[in-house]
């Protein structure tokens, strides 16, 4: 499959998941990485003037709702994985870490898709059988939100967030329990490798 053309834009937020190479595991504990993605997601957002929506981090992955009002998501995103991965290598004491070349990514451009990613990038621990719970989820910027956790990844609302989720993180918990139950998690999955969020199709 031909590799999708990134489409820069500032306007609307971006679901962007990847994976290290050959789907390893972290091979550290993964508290270490969630350390080093919340210490460079800060430094992400400063230097390159993004917005931070959403983070969820697993054993091997990641998912990120961004907004980048600069239209630089190539550079930013180069940024944040490289200095994870080194991160990571310098803890285990070698330089074979790193993501996969490719970051997946899509365009949400309206309230509706906006809040499915958002409860679908949320919800990702309940999927893998992790837990049921995800607000105790503690690698997930939802648990900071809840106030479960100390929360020093930077959270801004995006423009289209009707549930005001980093305001009202509760109101959004209780709707993404319900809503997603309904929501076929396959179908948000597929809609999320398009170029465009659609669950239309």
């Amino acid at each position: 499959m031909p590799r999708k053309r990134i489409q820069l834009q500032p306007e609307f937020p971006y679901h962007v998941f990847n994976r290290m190479v050959d789907q390893r595991f972290f091979e550290i504990p993964i508290s270490e990485v969630w350390s080093l993605c919340e210490h460079y997601l800060f430094e992400t957002s400063l230097l390159f003037g993004v917005k931070i929506h959403a983070f969820v981090l697993m054993s091997n992955h990641y998912h990120l709702l961004v907004t980048t009002p600069e239209s630089n998501l190539s550079d930013a995103m180069e940024f944040f994985q490289s200095r994870v991965a080194r991160g990571i290598s310098a803890a285990k004491g070698n330089s074979s870490v790193r993501f996969q070349a490719r970051y997946r990514w899509s365009i949400i451009n309206s309230p509706q898709y906006y809040a499915n990613a958002t409860a679908y990038v949320y919800l990702n621990p309940v999927r893998a059988g992790i837990l049921t719970d995800p607000g105790l989820y503690k690698f997930s910027t939802l648990n900071g939100l809840l106030g479960h956790s100390r929360l020093s990844i930077p959270i801004c609302t995006s423009s289209l967030d009707d549930l005001d989720i980093s305001k009202d993180p509760f109101a959004f918990y209780r709707w993404s329990k319900i809503t997603m139950a309904a929501t076929n998690p396959k179908k948000v999955q597929r809609a999320l490798r398009s170029a465009f969020f659609n669950l239309a199709k």
